[in-house]
């Protein structure tokens, strides 16, 4: 058997520094939601005439006026650092002439259109209920293989597990020479276009997209910064009195779908709207 040659220990550091492949090792910031949220929670928990207090609150914007003051809320929130700079505007490439790629051909809808949601057939009317929201009814006879929705989605969001192999904008598998984001480099697309909405996100990408703090939160940012701040706060006393035209890009169609909250249990409230801060923030 062939003598193994032995290293000394003080040996070590000089092979260490000739061995030029050797990566740095970086820290890993830790901006997981449960960071922020637990020690916001815990309070809750052991404090039932603060829950109580909380559960007073008519809305969400008087849930959020009661969590800002709270000081457990205001060190939870000045641990949240954007990890980037924002993509500047002359930073942005120019758009890309073409669509987004389709991953199949669009179908028609059977029956023709309807005339107040031309994203819905004429087949089925819609319906709404207090106790269940919005809901569709058969206007006429309806065969398996009917198109009875065909719609573009306000927004979008791929999950994180799929970054480094589906593009971004279109969900497609990538597999020529992406455009990265150039200051994250974990975001890929077909195009430059998905940019546009990104760069407002790329700073805090950590937080928005952390397993824990749900799915829904990246959509609900990407909503928010494809909207544009100007329009949401110009215009957020007159949403509730507007009405959706359910047409692409129309953003009431989105801010008036059934939220159920009055069925949602306070400790879900208490949820939300310690996202909604972070997301914010």
């Amino acid at each position: 058997m062939e003598e193994v040659e032995e290293i000394k220990f003080e040996e070590l550091d000089d092979i260490l520094d000739d061995d030029e492949e050797l990566e740095e090792i970086k820290e890993v910031k830790d901006c997981s939601f449960n960071k922020f949220y637990a020690p916001i929670r815990s309070l809750f928990s052991s404090d039932s005439q603060l829950l109580d207090k909380f559960s007073l609150c008519n809305d969400h914007m008087e849930r959020l006026r009661f969590l800002v003051e709270m000081e457990v809320v205001k060190n939870c929130l000045a641990d949240i650092k954007a990890e980037r700079e924002v993509i500047s505007a002359d930073q942005l490439p120019e758009p890309s002439p073409a669509d987004p790629l389709q991953w199949k051909t669009v179908p028609k809808l059977s029956y023709g259109p309807n005339k107040k949601y031309p994203h819905l057939s004429k087949a089925v009317e819609v319906k709404s209920s207090t106790t269940e929201g919005r809901y569709m009814v058969a206007k006429q006879k309806i065969v398996p293989g009917d198109v009875l929705m065909v719609d573009t989605a306000y927004s979008t969001s791929l999950f994180e597990d799929y970054y480094k192999s589906h593009c971004n904008q279109c969900f497609i598998r990538i597999k020529e020479e992406p455009v990265n984001c150039p200051t994250c480099n974990t975001q890929r697309m077909h195009d430059t276009n998905y940019l546009r909405v990104h760069r407002w996100e790329c700073p805090v990408l950590e937080y928005v997209d952390s397993k824990d703090i749900g799915r829904m939160a990246t959509l609900a940012y990407r909503i928010v910064a494809q909207t544009g701040f100007n329009y949401l706060s110009n215009q957020a006393e007159q949403f509730e009195s507007m009405e959706p035209t359910y047409k692409e890009n129309d953003y009431i169609s989105v801010f008036k779908q059934e939220d159920n909250m009055s069925v949602r249990p306070i400790g879900d409230h208490l949820k939300r709207c310690v996202t909604g801060l972070i997301l914010t923030r």
